[in-house]
């Protein structure tokens, strides 16, 4: 099932195109029915990781959890991002709330990074190369 919901929402857009304004906060509850998907991928990939042995999470970690959790991260900071800019326009005091949850998007991604670098479960490490956020 997390399969089938991370492929929905990665092949509705690619992650490295999703920006602020590509779901809707106003047709169809759009960004909000992405956000519970992506809710969905992460406590489902946390459930199958506390599952584990230990001698297999450096293999799920790698292959599995940090695709699925940082892709899905990605479009969660795009939404975040987009509501609050929505909300701010509008004067809203909860565009606060959508920056502070921005933050700790932007800080989760910074450690789901540090632990694929340089704290992989198992003792394997490995220097992520790519574009950061």
């Amino acid at each position: 099932m997390m399969w089938l919901t991370l492929l929905r929402i990665t092949t509705l857009r690619k992650p490295e195109i999703v920006k602020a304004d590509t779901f809707s906060l106003e047709n169809y509850n759009e960004a909000m029915r992405v956000l519970k998907s992506i809710n969905d991928v992460k406590e489902a990939a946390d459930i199958y990781k506390e599952k584990l042995p230990d001698e297999a999470q450096a293999a799920y970690y790698q292959l599995v959890y940090y695709p699925a959790v940082a892709t899905t991260n990605v479009i969660k900071m795009q939404i975040y991002s987009g509501i609050n800019k929505q909300y701010f326009k509008q004067g809203r005091v909860s565009a606060n709330v959508y920056a502070g949850l921005l933050e700790e998007s932007i800080e989760f991604d910074k450690e789901l990074e540090n632990i694929y670098s340089k704290n992989m479960p198992g003792g394997v490490g490995y220097q992520c190369k790519t574009c950061r956020i």
